[in-house]
């Protein structure tokens, strides 16, 4: 909604989350240098501090060790043939992914 430039709509649905959630409702972001999350996190955060919402900054891990890979690609893989990691998909080590992207200003 947001990166469509439906913030209204987007407020609307925060506002029914929160009816449902109350305290328990958190919004998420990450990034990952995509341009849709670079394009919706400044709205999230807003919406988070316009309605009283806390923001969880996290990372999209699947896996810890590097060699599990093989193992979750088997997960999401419906077709036999070989597996391994996808085109854009890569192993990051624990160093790298703290190293991450997300830059919030004082919440």
């Amino acid at each position: 909604m947001i990166i469509k430039g439906n913030l209204n709509e987007a407020k609307a649905e925060l506002l029914r989350l929160k009816d449902i959630f109350g305290r328990d409702l958190y919004i998420e972001i990450m990034d990952h240098g995509l341009t849709d999350q670079g394009l919706a996190n400044p709205g999230l955060i807003k919406l988070g501090k316009e309605f009283d919402v806390p923001i969880v900054a996290t990372n999209d891990c699947h896996y810890i060790n590097a060699d599990d890979h093989i193992a979750h690609a088997g997960d999401i893989t419906p077709v036999p043939g070989p597996i391994g990691l996808g085109a854009g998909q890569h192993w990051v080590g624990p160093h790298q992914a703290s190293a991450g992207r997300v830059q919030l200003p004082a919440l």
